[in-house]
């Protein structure tokens, strides 16, 4: 039986891998590769077993090598821009050949994987979120509100961010739900953690 790797160029792949890693059975868990893991990954073309991976970029660092693609968001894709319809960063996207298997945030998700590939496609919802499944939400008796930005991809229009849209409103958008008795939340994606922080804190 192959050992299974695993390989993550960034902070939020490797939350996304963790818990499928530490729940695999000793005899078959191998190295976890990158930045984030333990050694540094083999030059490519380096034989070995099947490495999950949370992203496309990752996968083009282990040529030669079986790969596990863990989804590292909801799966969205954008199949009528011809930019972005045949992209490996989105579901049913190119370059998986060498994919082992899929696994999925949703069904819609596993069904654009199986109708181009013929690894399986499962569905596991976010494992990145297993960690908050036992976990009471805080109590409050307000109703909550979060806003939820992208970072600023800039390979097809619906990848991009909307945040400068609303920035100039923000203040007072919140200031507003704040008076209607709402709790608000602010959120931003991990490549874009540094730029909103700071907002979202200023904002209260």
């Amino acid at each position: 039986m192959s050992l299974v790797d695993a390989f993550a160029s960034r902070a939020h792949y490797a939350a996304h891998i963790a818990p499928i890693w530490d729940a695999l059975p000793d005899e078959i868990r191998g190295t976890f590769y990158g930045e984030f893991g333990t050694a540094k990954l083999p030059k490519p073309g380096t034989p070995g077993g099947p490495v999950i991976v949370a992203g496309h970029v990752d996968r083009h660092r282990l040529e030669g090598r079986p790969v596990i693609l863990v989804e590292h968001g909801v799966g969205q894709s954008y199949p009528g821009d011809p930019l972005s319809a045949d992209n490996g960063s989105y579901p049913g996207g190119g370059g998986w050949d060498h994919a082992v298997l899929f696994i999925c945030p949703s069904e819609r998700v596993a069904q654009m994987w199986r109708a181009k590939y013929s690894a399986p496609a499962v569905v596991a919802g976010c494992a990145a979120l297993d960690r908050w499944h036992d976990v009471s939400p805080a109590s409050t008796t307000r109703p909550i509100v979060a806003f939820a930005f992208h970072w600023d991809c800039l390979l097809v229009a619906e990848s991009r961010t909307a945040f400068p849209h609303y920035q100039r409103a923000m203040p007072e958008i919140i200031e507003g739900l704040d008076k209607a008795g709402y709790a608000v939340v602010g959120h931003s994606h991990p490549r874009w953690r540094r730029t909103l922080s700071h907002r979202w804190h200023d904002w209260g």
